[in-house]
C-alpha cells in the first residue's frame, strides 16, 4: 500500500506476538461517557481555521528532535539512506502536524503549541521511524535476486555501460552459471534496465545499460 517515492503517510510496524489470537471478537468495556463527551465537545468547537505558534520549550524540543533525527540518518549505510531519504524530509513536519492535533486536548483555548504536545508528536513519529527503518532494512530490504541484478549492472557500468554475453559470463559475478546469468539478464531487459542487441553468435550478443541506469551512473 505504499511506494517509496510517495511517502505521504507514516508507517507503523506492529511487533510480532507469540500468541494465539482469539477465535471470536472480544467484548470491549464501554467507553467512559464523560471522556467521550469531552472529546466531542473539543472536536466540534474547533474553529474552521486556527493559527498556532510554538512555545519556547516546544521550539527547543522540536529542534532537538530534528537535529537528532538527521544525525541518526547519517549513521546508516548508504543503501539504507537511499531507501529512507524520501521519508526523512517529512518526519519533522509530521511532528508539528500531530502536535497541532494534540494541543486542543491539552488546552483547547491555547493557540500556542506546548512542549507536551511536541513530545506527544515526537513519540508517535519516533515509532514510525523505527518501523520504517526496520521494514526497509529487513522485510523490504534487497532480495537475493535484486542483489544479482545489481552485481550485473555494476559490472556493466564499470566497463563503459556495454558488454558482450561472453564478457558477462567470464565476469564470474554470479555463482549459478549460464542459467543464472540468463534469468537475471532476462529480467533486467524486461524491466528496461538493460538493452539487448542480438548477433549471429550468442557470445557476441551485447547488453547496454538502459537510459535510467545511465542517469544513475552519471549521478553516482
Amino acid at each position: 500500500m505504499f511506494h517509496p517515492g510517495s511517502p505521504r503517510f507514516l508507517i507503523f510496524y506492529p511487533p510480532g506476538k507469540q500468541s494465539i489470537p482469539p477465535a471470536l471478537p472480544q467484548r470491549q468495556p464501554p467507553a467512559d461517557p464523560e471522556t467521550v463527551s469531552r472529546v466531542r465537545e473539543i472536536l466540534f468547537n474547533l474553529p474552521a481555521e486556527r493559527r498556532f505558534g510554538l512555545s519556547p520549550q516546544a521550539r527547543v524540543l522540536f529542534e532537538e528532535f530534528h537535529q537528532g533525527m538527521y544525525e541518526q540518518f547519517y549513521r546508516f549505510d548508504s543503501e539504507v539512506q537511499k531507501m529512507l531519504d524520501p521519508y526523512l524530509k517529512r518526519w519533522s513536519p509530521y511532528v508539528l502536524k500531530l502536535a497541532m492535533l494534540i494541543q486542543p486536548f491539552i488546552d483547547p483555548n491555547s493557540n500556542e503549541i506546548s512542549g507536551d504536545a511536541i513530545l506527544s508528536g515526537v513519540s508517535i513519529v519516533e515509532y514510525a521511524i523505527q518501523s520504517t527503518t526496520f521494514l526497509f532494512r529487513n522485510e523490504l530490504g534487497e532480495t537475493a535476486h535484486r542483489k544479482k541484478q545489481r552485481q550485473v549492472l555494476e559490472f556493466i557500468a564499470k566497463r563503459g555501460g556495454k558488454v558482450t554475453w561472453d564478457q558477462l559470463l567470464r565476469s564470474h559475478r554470479l555463482d549459478g552459471g549460464k542459467k543464472d546469468y540468463a534469468y537475471v539478464v532476462e529480467t533486467l531487459v524486461e524491466s528496461g534496465q538493460l538493452v539487448e542487441q542480438k548477433a549471429s553468435l550468442k557470445m557476441d550478443w551485447t547488453y547496454t545499460l538502459g537510459d535510467h541506469e545511465v542517469e544513475k551512473v552519471g549521478k553516482s
